[in-house]
């Protein structure tokens, strides 16, 4: 169990260090501080805060293996994201987490994923609106989750976030790091998340992608209707096939020869320059690459890409597998 608790700036801090109230709470953007000298947790960081930041700085809150520190409330405009009166500084949350040499870094992280899941419930939000400062204003932050710094990508701790388990306190003075899924019975809930943990499921993200594609979402981000849909048709039951048919054309070994022709010149016989011998090969078979025209297909031969004539005087045959 790890503490929040709150040491809140002065409203002359506010004033000099903020846009002030008004943020949208669109996003949340976490944060790594870069000092790496030993003492620099969170309370160092909360310091600097309530001390006004002689930088012009500022972000809600302080993250390390230890605790979690609100240094300004939810709705206050933070200068964080270096993008101005962009979204990043009016339309997000900002928590920057410790990178301290004397700290747990991996504790750091998965205190900072579940600060960051309260705050996408707190606020109805879903993991596509948690976001890099690399985003709003191009700055390599956070630095060690990009580079992949001790095995551990921005991916992992998105996966990290959504891997959280809500606890009956979870926000109301401490929240738990407890990434391991559950094998409870499912609740009546419309979390995927909280439903694929019931049954023992991954629920990491990137096998969400992976389980929306065999249901046939496409273009999955993990927004909260794509979620609610994967839920229901998970629920269903199995996914249907959505393996694509492909168009093939069977030259039957009655055939001697059939002519083919390059893609540059017209199917017809006097520009066919080879043949294809179905009868030598018991019928041949081939993937319908293109239809330039009617009753002509592209197939692909050991010389290339050739066109050859397919029409209903033809013996060929056109199948679906």
């Amino acid at each position: 169990m790890v503490n929040i608790k709150k040491q809140l700036v002065s409203q002359e801090v506010i004033n000099k260090r903020s846009y002030g109230k008004g943020n949208k709470i669109k996003s949340i953007t976490p944060h790594q501080t870069g000092n790496t000298n030993p003492g620099a947790d969170a309370q160092a960081h909360a310091n600097i805060q309530s001390n006004l930041n002689p930088r012009q700085a500022s972000w809600h809150y302080s993250v390390d293996d230890e605790v979690i520190i609100q240094s300004f409330e939810d709705d206050i405009m933070c200068w964080a994201a270096g993008d101005g009166r962009g979204p990043g500084n009016t339309e997000s949350i900002h928590i920057e987490m410790c990178v301290n040499s004397d700290g747990d870094y991996e504790k750091t992280l998965n205190n900072g994923a579940a600060l960051v899941k309260l705050l996408m419930d707190k606020h109805g939000l879903d993991i596509s609106s948690v976001n890099q400062h690399h985003d709003w204003s191009g700055k390599n932050c956070p630095a060690q989750l990009r580079a992949g710094y001790k095995g551990i990508s921005w991916q992992d701790f998105l996966n990290k976030v959504e891997g959280v388990q809500e606890q009956e306190n979870f926000g109301s003075g401490s929240t738990s790091t407890n990434t391991k899924p559950s094998t409870t019975s499912p609740k009546n809930t419309n979390s995927i998340v909280d439903y694929l943990n019931s049954k023992g499921v991954d629920s990491s993200y990137s096998n969400r992608a992976k389980l929306a594609k065999e249901y046939g979402i496409k273009d999955y981000k993990g927004t909260a209707p794509q979620n609610i849909k994967l839920l229901e048709l998970i629920k269903k039951g199995k996914p249907t096939s959505t393996k694509a048919k492909k168009e093939y054309v069977t030259l039957p070994a009655s055939a001697k020869t059939w002519r083919t022709y390059k893609l540059n010149v017209a199917p017809v016989t006097k520009n066919s320059d080879w043949s294809l011998t179905p009868a030598a090969f018991g019928g041949l078979t081939y993937e319908i690459l293109d239809k330039p025209q009617a009753n002509v297909v592209t197939i692909k031969t050991s010389r290339g890409k050739r066109n050859i004539y397919v029409g209903a005087d033809t013996s060929a045959k056109i199948i679906m597998k």
